[in-house]
């Protein structure tokens, strides 16, 4: 049991660090612009559950937003 559990949070992180990571990548689709930050939430959902899959999409919108936000301070100086 605890086992599984150390996994699923292990796993939620490390998908919420890679959808951070996706938010930098594009794929230029018919003159629109794809993102692939949502691929690591949907392997979440599918291999630990809808809840988790939740707690990790929040998580990693809060850290895009976060990280996104301090980038564009950054470059405004």
């Amino acid at each position: 049991m605890k086992k599984n559990l150390i996994f699923k949070v292990v796993y939620c992180s490390i998908m919420a660090a890679m959808s951070f990571v996706c938010t930098f990548f594009e794929i230029p689709i018919f003159n629109v612009n794809v993102t692939l930050y949502g691929i690591p939430l949907v392997f979440v959902g599918v291999v630990c559950g809808p809840i988790y899959g939740l707690l990790t999409g929040i998580a990693s919108g809060v850290l895009i937003l976060v990280g996104l936000n301090m980038a564009y301070r950054h470059n405004k100086l």
